[in-house]
């Protein structure tokens, strides 16, 4: 469980265990939730009836990611993401405000 203590291992294992399960999932905290999209003289979001098998299995794997982290999460970390509405966000959120810790944390220490 993570609870706002020792960020960066808990990032790196997190890293390594979302990798071992499928690098596509990790894709998705990296950059968004795949939405298919329709081309007809304009992009717009695909209606959900309309997707393919291969496009629906993408998509899953937002859910599978707020899962994990979900999971992970002690109650004051998953009130912090409760919400967010994608796991890229959800992991924005850590970034912004664990990072910004550990590196002030870091120059008081160097």
């Amino acid at each position: 469980m993570f609870n706002g203590v020792d960020y960066q291992f808990w990032k790196t294992w997190l890293k390594i265990f979302i990798e071992s399960i499928n690098q596509g999932i990790w894709d998705v905290i990296v950059n968004e939730p795949y939405t298919p999209k329709h081309v007809d003289n304009k992009q717009v979001d695909k209606p959900w009836n309309l997707w393919a098998e291969e496009e629906r299995r993408h998509a899953q794997y937002d859910c599978t990611i707020k899962n994990i982290l979900n999971s992970s999460l002690n109650m004051d970390e998953l009130f912090r993401v409760s919400q967010c509405k994608s796991a890229k966000d959800m992991w924005d959120v850590f970034e912004v405000t664990h990072e910004r810790i550990f590196f002030f944390l870091h120059r008081l220490v160097s």
